[in-house]
């Protein structure tokens, strides 16, 4: 009710008309709330029942489960199973997923919470950890591969604009202190056809349908170029900043822009730079160590290089918990792919800053 008033109060002061009025967001965090508004409000735009699936893991296998597309064998953690039958638990979840486990939040986002197992100490030892949680989770067999990442345009229901990139580590070792990255995938190599087919493939199968304008960011996994690819997950949101940075540098659109003008019914022209223009980019965030920063060090690269710094000298840090906890960000550009390739390894390699462990 107090939504609503405070709604019906912005209008009448403003003198809006409700076909004028739209709740949009870039934020992943906030996208299931922003079409829970939408609804509750009766204002146009996704509704809950399509953006769940983008919110909750388990939603979107469920949306997938009559479709082709294939995803990693799960369980979602039987908290009262474990706690009678623990011994029999634990060998159940090795025989289903195997002894390598990637577990994570069933909702929520920049591997925050996330964890991989490689015994049954380590599992027992995590469902000792998390038995009286009150966050559900769900246990991931751990498939080795790429990892790559894709945004899909759309406008008025149609696909409008393709990008791809591949991903330097996935991104739950963020979170264990090793630096993650994107380099884009040019659309003359041989993977980027098939990163297109899948992700068509993905939109078309989803059993609730998906947002008809604005931007969906896909994560997959390929094994090996001959193999099928593994959908990760599907996000109703332009990519993380530093690569919709790293697409506008290549090719001229603004994702993040483009999401927002397309979500509130705007339609903008689909524009790219012209071919000769393009800059080849990449980009790297390193996570934060614990300690004080004793010494920061500026990259010396032949690309152009934009550096974002999140942390400064005698700054005591605690360690990233989420990709959000960044110490340094960094977007890289080259008329060159092969320099660019070759400066990005050493991005995503290097420490660019020193900690001290503080004691006191």
């Amino acid at each position: 009710m107090s939504q609503a008033l405070s709604y019906q109060q912005i209008k009448t002061d403003y003198k809006l008309l409700d076909d004028n009025c739209r709740i949009v967001t870039n934020d992943e965090y906030s996208v299931l709330l922003t079409a829970q508004l939408r609804e509750a409000l009766n204002l146009p735009g996704d509704r809950p029942t399509m953006i769940q699936q983008f919110t909750d893991k388990s939603y979107l296998k469920s949306a997938l489960k009559n479709s082709l597309i294939r995803m990693p064998k799960y369980l979602i953690f039987a908290q009262d199973q474990y706690r009678q039958e623990p011994v029999s638990y634990l060998k159940f979840v090795l025989e289903e997923l195997g002894n390598h486990i990637l577990i994570k939040p069933v909702i929520g986002v920049g591997s925050e919470k996330s964890r991989r197992i490689y015994t049954v100490d380590d599992l027992k030892a995590w469902c000792e950890s998390n038995v009286d949680s009150d966050s559900e989770f769900e246990m991931n067999e751990f498939i080795i591969g790429q990892v790559y990442n894709t945004s899909v345009v759309l406008k008025n229901g149609q696909p409008c604009y393709f990008a791809a990139c591949k991903q330097y580590r996935p991104n739950d070792e963020f979170i264990s202190g090793h630096q993650i990255g994107n380099i884009i995938v040019r659309e003359e190599e041989p993977e980027f056809q098939k990163l297109w087919q899948f992700s068509s493939d993905v939109l078309e199968s989803l059993e609730h349908n998906y947002p008809k304008n604005g931007v969906l960011n896909i994560d997959l996994l390929l094994p090996s170029l001959s193999e099928e690819a593994i959908l990760i997950k599907v996000a109703a949101r332009p990519p993380e900043a530093l690569v919709s940075r790293m697409f506008y540098i290549y090719q001229g659109l603004r994702l993040n822009e483009l999401h927002l003008q397309l979500q509130i019914g705007d339609s903008p022209d689909i524009i790219l730079k012209d071919r000769n223009e393009w800059k080849y980019s990449a980009s790297s965030i390193h996570p934060k160590q614990n300690g004080v920063v004793t010494e920061i060090e500026k990259p010396v690269l032949e690309s152009d290089v934009e550096i974002y710094w999140q942390i400064y000298l005698g700054e005591r840090l605690e360690k990233s918990q989420s990709t959000r906890d960044v110490a340094i960000a960094i977007v890289l550009s080259h008329h060159n792919f092969s320099t660019l390739q070759e400066e990005y390894q050493v991005a995503n390699s290097s420490n660019f800053y020193n900690t001290k462990k503080d004691f006191f």
